[in-house]
């Protein structure tokens, strides 16, 4: 028996280049077709965590994705073959999980440079997520119009929304 699942994905950052980034990253899982499930997660600056950027963002939605499909597997009684199609519209979220990702792997994480690729961090635990989850079957990748993927879109920026408000209507400094 084959259990599939579909996950809209989206991210979004605000703020860039100041002290006060913020960054979310969406997820919504279709139930029988009707997408009900819904996460997010925060991307902030931190003494030790790198400043949110929109690469970070969507390699963070992919993640989440990845997260959910695992965690609903160990959920069903059965252990049925896993066919999880994420669907983003995002190029750089589609591109970085069929082509870069493998590409800078293979290179040792280092760039066409000899520099170590950015966001090597993330993409080496999705890799990890990726193959514990292909262990249990197959995850796809789906490039999708925008005005397929509103929903994700208006969850994130609600999560945005959110995150804006609980920093307050300060200042925003340039990251020195």
């Amino acid at each position: 028996m084959v259990y599939t699942m579909e996950i809209y994905i989206d991210s979004g950052c605000r703020n860039l280049g100041t002290t006060r980034a913020i960054g979310s990253a969406a997820a919504i899982l279709t139930n029988k077709g009707e997408r009900s499930n819904k996460w997010t997660t925060d991307l902030r600056r931190g003494p030790r965590s790198p400043p949110p950027t929109i690469q970070r963002a969507e390699l963070t939605s992919v993640i989440l994705a990845i997260d959910i499909a695992t965690i609903r597997f160990q959920e069903l009684d059965t252990k049925p073959y896993l066919d999880v199609k994420i669907y983003s519209n995002s190029e750089y979220a589609i591109d970085c999980m069929t082509n870069r990702i493998h590409q800078c792997n293979r290179n040792g994480w280092m760039d066409d440079a000899g520099d170590e690729v950015e966001n090597r961090d993330l993409m080496e635990k999705v890799l990890d997520l990726e193959d514990l989850l292909r262990d249990k079957g197959d995850v796809s990748y789906f490039l999708i119009p925008w005005e397929e993927n509103q929903e994700a879109t208006q969850f994130c920026n609600r999560a945005l929304d959110d995150q804006s408000r609980e920093l307050g209507p300060e200042k925003y400094e340039p990251v020195a």
